[in-house]
């Protein structure tokens, strides 16, 4: 399910976040973490949900040809198997891009990080914010001295009561790290 703010909604997290937050796509970097997206479930949820039974935790039952796949050859089979074998609704392109982004970083060995709800208010004015990471990764957010650790369960984390940005949010596990500053990175399409 895909997650709809109504504008008064729109309007109140533009004045909490900026306008940057829902900015557009930009051109991905080499190896970056995957960013910003407005999603209901992030990929690697998803990914667990709807496609691990037959390929395995983190892609580990994946024929060795996964790991030649191109960019477009990779996207291309995720939106037929998106479509298809994993049966779910009319994925939205967002939802593509951001599957996509998760199995290029499994085909290359770097962390995925990605914010699910680049604004999101709850009750009594909390900001919060939540994603989805490389299962087992630890994921913190620094700002000025200041370091916040995520809850992550599995693949997904979720940061409470977050100071106002810009801040820079990092992934790591073992020695592996990425980190991008939030709200400047948006959500790298294809």
């Amino acid at each position: 399910m895909r997650r709809v703010f109504s504008p008064p909604c729109l309007l109140a997290l533009m004045a909490l976040f900026g306008p940057s937050v829902f900015s557009g796509c930009r051109n991905p970097e080499p190896y970056a973490p995957a960013g910003l997206v407005n999603l209901y479930e992030g990929p690697v949820t998803t990914y667990h949900r709807a496609c691990s039974s037959c390929h395995g935790e983190n892609g580990s039952e994946y024929s060795a040809d996964f790991q030649t796949l191109s960019d477009a050859e990779l996207a291309e089979k995720i939106e037929i198997m998106m479509n298809g074998p994993a049966r779910l609704t009319a994925p939205e392109p967002e939802e593509i891009h951001a599957m996509t982004a998760y199995h290029r970083a499994l085909r290359d060995g770097r962390l995925f990080l990605m914010v699910s709800n680049p604004a999101a208010v709850l009750e009594e004015g909390h900001r919060v914010l939540k994603g989805n990471v490389t299962p087992g990764a630890a994921v913190e957010l620094r700002k000025e001295g200041q370091v916040l650790v995520a809850t992550v369960s599995g693949g997904e984390w979720i940061l409470e009561n977050i100071p106002p940005p810009p801040f820079l949010l990092t992934a790591r596990k073992d020695s592996l790290e990425t980190a991008f500053p939030f709200p400047d990175k948006p959500f790298n399409g294809l």
